[in-house]
């Protein structure tokens, strides 16, 4: 699996990498969708799972992530989305995007003073 000592993959972030995507799984298992997704899905070694008509991503770390809603691509945002519940319940919504699309969404206090030049450093 993927691993950066400058970019580590865990908690959170390991969480949307697994669960932000619209994979699917073909009947004979094969992971199905965007190349980019498949990469980033399997990088971090997580897996995809249909259980009673839900989709549940089991993470690396063993924990079982069950994805409420997808919303797909959208062209206009530049962004795509999905809800996930947790197994202790909670909820957690994942947006992922180009990173000016993502910037131009939030309030601009909640941007770090970094951000564009991780940004560069990671593109």
């Amino acid at each position: 699996s993927y691993r950066d000592e400058d970019c580590p993959v865990s908690g959170e972030l390991a969480s949307a990498m697994a669960c932000c995507n619209t994979l699917v799984q073909s009947n004979e298992g094969a992971l199905v969708g965007n190349a980019v997704d498949k990469i980033m899905f399997e990088a971090i070694g997580a897996t995809l799972n249909h259980h009673n008509g839900e989709i549940q991503i089991m993470e690396e770390s063993g924990r079982v992530v069950k994805v409420v809603k997808r919303h797909e691509f959208d062209h206009r945002r530049m962004t795509q989305s999905v809800i996930v519940e947790y197994p202790e319940g909670n909820f957690v919504v994942f947006v992922k995007g180009s990173a000016e699309s993502i910037k131009n969404r939030c309030l601009s206090e909640s941007i770090p003073k970094d951000f564009d030049d991780v940004v560069n450093k990671y593109s």
